[in-house]
């Protein structure tokens, strides 16, 4: 005999159990999926029906089959404004393209310096003050020649140094025709390697964030203990000469700056890489708002001060023979202000 339950419930009896076959279930993955398919089919076709239309049919529009006169304004409102959002999506997919294909160039990758100066090279790495890894090329200045013929006094002085830095979209090894002229005159060189837009995170800046690139070179140098700190010069050219310019406004780390062909302007650069008229301020404003600057720092009137004395602008490449000495005589010139001589003037070359 079963003993009486107290409180009994449906449950307690299995002739009474409910029947859960038809419950809901969980819809599975592949339904839901499907599910929202179908609702993005719907909503691709409602934009069809908006903006691909034509916007006057063939029908009236106020007739009294279409509705009344505000429902269709409504509707015209409707479709002209998913025109105008489609037109507006295109012109920013078009913008954002260009300004990446501004910073991100197709160029040709720094040479390796080690392998024709035919003088002592060695690879120095540094960091950037916005966090880039960079590498160069140091030529130092001590040599068979030089330390047979000066001893202890070459390896005790403290020598002038030079920062070559090129535009990396042209020829980043053009400058090296001066290392070796550089260096018989008694100068570190250092050859920098500038940002060029292929490596990932660092986009080409034309010298706006360049300018890290300059300092982080100098930086190094001054780190050496036989350069003369007072004496660290840079010659750039291209885009380099605006970093450099705007490097030695932040810095007073920079003795002489010799520059060639700087850019005059945002401007420019629109124009050499062939933006459409009617983009180039979109590109301006989208460019600033990318990478965070403000294109007008670059600008070579704003940069260049004729009257500064330790600033040379050179017409010509600084390679070219006819430089060559220009160069030279322009970073051995004694300094507009007193100076203590360093401790290598007077060695023998």
């Amino acid at each position: 005999m079963q003993r009486p339950t107290l409180n009994p419930t449906i449950f307690d009896d299995p002739d009474r159990q409910p029947d859960l076959t038809d419950a809901r279930s969980i819809p599975s993955l592949g339904l839901v999926l499907k599910r929202l398919g179908q609702l993005f089919l719907i909503a691709l076709d409602r934009v069809r029906r908006l903006a691909l239309i034509p916007i006057l049919t063939r029908r009236p529009i106020l007739t009294e089959n279409t509705g009344t006169r505000s429902e269709n304004w409504v509707y015209l409102a409707t479709r002209m404004m998913v025109w105008l959002t489609g037109l507006g999506l295109a012109v920013l997919v078009g913008v954002g393209a260009q300004v990446y294909l501004l910073s991100h160039p197709w160029g040709t990758p720094m040479t390796d310096l080690t392998t024709f100066t035919g003088l002592h090279v060695s690879t120095v790495n540094m960091v950037t003050e916005d966090g880039r890894r960079m590498d160069g090329f140091l030529v130092p200045v001590f040599d068979e020649k030089r330390l047979i013929q000066n001893r202890q006094a070459a390896l005790a002085a403290r020598w002038p140094a030079v920062v070559l830095v090129s535009d990396p979209f042209g020829d980043v090894s053009g400058l090296d025709g001066l290392i070796a002229g550089l260096h018989d005159a008694g100068y570190v060189v250092m050859v920098g390697r500038l940002r060029d837009g292929q490596t990932p995170g660092t986009p080409r800046t034309f010298g706006l964030h360049e300018q890290f690139d300059i300092a982080a070179a100098v930086n190094k140098l001054r780190e050496l203990n036989y350069v003369d700190t007072s004496r660290i010069s840079v010659i750039a050219t291209g885009t380099a000469a605006n970093a450099a310019m705007i490097a030695r406004q932040t810095s007073t780390d920079i003795h002489r700056l010799v520059i060639y062909q700087p850019i005059e302007s945002f401007d420019e650069v629109l124009e050499r890489s062939d933006v459409p008229t009617g983009l180039r301020a979109a590109c301006r404003w989208a460019f600033e708002v990318f990478y965070r600057v403000d294109a007008k720092d670059m600008e070579f009137s704003r940069l260049y001060l004729s009257s500064d004395p330790d600033v040379l602008v050179l017409d010509q490449h600084p390679t070219r023979p006819s430089q060559k000495q220009r160069v030279l005589s322009f970073l051995n010139r004694p300094a507009s202000t007193d100076r203590s001589p360093g401790v290598h003037d007077g060695l023998r070359d």
